[in-house]
């Protein structure tokens, strides 16, 4: 059975920030494969402590979820405020053993029905050229292409997608 929950208890935050680990591994080994040097990633985009990130989707502007799939924990999404009307969609991440068993979408359909809980009029995210997987999954769920919507150095913006769902 899946669930998801609000990360909430030291246990389920320690579960998300594991997570969290894996998810940055595997974009650092994949944006190594496109030619991303890995300083640069991880002056751009692993910046903030993992405490910190955990503390911008806290409640009430943001959210932190976790799924799990029979028992096991499968995958992790964070939701922040970018502005009093637009929320953004982070760390999107579900192991690869769970892949293809709805965790993504599921998740993903959490977030955005937690974005209009909140109040959100726009729910916004960036990902990577080379996740087409969750390009087309964000694309079935309503969100379009969008430009930046925050500054990115010239060398990482080969590999980044934005893109936008209206919640109104």
């Amino acid at each position: 059975m899946l669930t998801i929950i609000q990360a909430v208890t030291p246990e389920q935050i320690q579960r998300v920030q594991e997570l969290f680990a894996e998810f940055k591994a595997w974009d650092i080994e994949m944006s190594g494969r496109m030619g991303l040097n890995v300083d640069t990633l991880l002056d751009f985009d692993y910046k903030e402590s993992v405490h910190e990130l955990v503390a911008e989707f806290a409640p009430p502007r943001g959210r932190l979820l976790l799924a799990s799939l029979d028992g096991q924990v499968a995958g992790c999404a964070g939701l922040r405020r970018l502005s009093p009307e637009i929320g953004e969609m982070k760390r999107v991440y579900v192991r690869p053993a769970f892949r293809r068993k709805r965790v993504g979408r599921t998740l993903i359909e959490a977030v955005i029905s937690a974005a209009r809980t909140i109040g959100y009029r726009k729910l916004r995210l960036e990902t990577a050229g080379f996740m087409e997987g969750a390009q087309a999954l964000y694309r079935s769920l309503g969100f379009d292409l969008i430009e930046s919507y925050r500054e990115i150095p010239e060398v990482m913006r080969h590999l980044g997608v934005f893109m936008e769902l209206n919640l109104e």
